[in-house]
């Protein structure tokens, strides 16, 4: 448990580096994934929902509405 507010800061900033290479090479994936099946050039920030679930499709032939009919679903409450 953090003892101050400066412990989550930290842990987040620290986070936020480590996790940052990661996330540059996927979202690079995913622009050479949408240039070479959809022609598209340059991503916006409202297509890579869309995108990303296109290569999901691509890569695993399953998309969120097939995964969510066999997953269980959480209960609320």
């Amino acid at each position: 448990m953090a003892e101050n507010p400066q412990q989550v800061l930290d842990f987040l900033t620290d986070l936020a580096k480590r996790a940052r290479p990661q996330g540059e090479k996927e979202l690079a994936q995913l622009r050479a994934f949408a240039k070479a099946e959809f022609g598209v050039d340059e991503l916006q920030p409202w297509d890579i929902a869309y995108y990303s679930e296109k290569q999901k499709q691509h890569l695993y032939s399953i998309s969120d509405e097939q995964a969510a009919s066999v997953l269980p679903r959480k209960q609320s409450g």
